[in-house]
């Protein structure tokens, strides 16, 4: 590979969006990293300049295709989990990517080289054709219908809706909460293992398929952000009463999606939730001033994307409908 004189981030950049990426398919740090990753990180940081490349590789709509991968900051770098390349990879950076690694090398430049002949195998051309096919033990494909959705997604919100509220919500028998033991409650290490288990299961299963990122939920992930899409489908699902017995506050939300990190998350997930009802995607009761202990909701139209989806996604038959009325009587 030709190196430059002038020296350049896109490194750097390139090692936050892998790092990323790898949080969003659920990858563990015993988890290798291979070609296809670096492929499609390389080519979110190179952004446009990426378009001529990507579409000789067999990319069709390239702007679909980076808006896909995950936005990253060079801030983040040290908030997401470190991966390890495998043995193939490695070599690769070694010599052929040293300048890009160097920093004298920019990410278009790299990106050529990884989508000549000699690179650009049967697993690169798959996750440029679809960059779900990026979870880590193919279990992107797992769910087949909207029904296996929706129980994956209340599997993934409900046990953490019951662990925040077990947790920062007074009991009133013993007038505390969990809270106040400072985490030594009986059994919280072992939920805490196990929230962690559900976690890793959902992204590979749930969040890493074709049928979430065809869903509204799926969406907004790629047009807001992940945090975002996690705050639609708690509030879409507390509407269904599937994550508690009614619409979820800002409160629960916030420990909804981590019960661990309540106080700390809860400010931007009040952010976050004023920011999507003025997009439109929300509705908070009363609406006058968000507080912490404010209903959100879907807002009508979200909803009615959400159940369309739902039902076009995997119809209802005139026998199933028929059946159903048969049995009311």
């Amino acid at each position: 590979m030709a190196v430059k004189e002038m020296t350049t981030s896109d490194w750097q950049e390139t090692r936050v969006v892998l790092r990323a990426l790898g949080a969003q398919i659920g990858l563990r740090p015993s988890d290798k990293v291979g070609l296809a990753l670096l492929v499609v990180a390389v080519a979110k940081v190179a952004g446009p300049d990426a378009a001529e490349a990507l579409r000789s590789a067999g990319v069709r709509d390239v702007p679909a295709f980076l808006a896909a991968l995950p936005d990253a900051s060079p801030v983040d770098l040290d908030c997401l989990p470190e991966l390890k390349a495998d043995a193939r990879l490695a070599k690769l950076l070694r010599r052929e990517l040293a300048g890009f690694m160097a920093g004298k090398v920019d990410a278009g430049e790299a990106l050529r080289v990884l989508l000549s002949p000699e690179y650009l195998d049967r697993d690169v051309r798959r996750v440029l054709t679809d960059p779900t096919a990026l979870s880590s033990k193919g279990n992107g494909d797992e769910l087949h219908s909207t029904r296996e959705l929706v129980r994956g997604l209340a599997g993934y919100y409900q046990p953490r809706f019951h662990a925040g509220y077990r947790q920062f919500v007074v009991d009133a028998s013993s007038g505390y909460s969990d809270f106040l033991q400072g985490g030594k409650a009986k059994g919280s290490a072992k939920l805490a293992d196990e929230l962690r288990d559900g976690e890793r299961q959902a992204t590979r299963a749930v969040f890493a398929s074709r049928m979430y990122d065809r869903s509204p939920l799926g969406a907004c992930r790629r047009n807001y952000g992940e945090l975002e899409a996690h705050i639609l489908g708690a509030a879409i699902l507390g509407e269904m009463t599937l994550v508690a017995q009614g619409p979820l506050s800002v409160n629960a939300l916030a420990w909804t999606i981590d019960p661990w990190r309540y106080h700390r998350l809860v400010g931007l997930v009040l952010e976050k939730v004023v920011s999507l009802r003025d997009k439109g995607l929300l509705v908070v009761q009363p609406d006058q001033d968000v507080r912490l202990h404010s209903h959100v909701l879907p807002a009508s139209p979200t909803l009615n994307d959400w159940l369309t989806f739902l039902r076009e996604a995997d119809p209802i038959t005139d026998e199933e409908v028929k059946n159903a009325l048969e049995r009311m009587y």
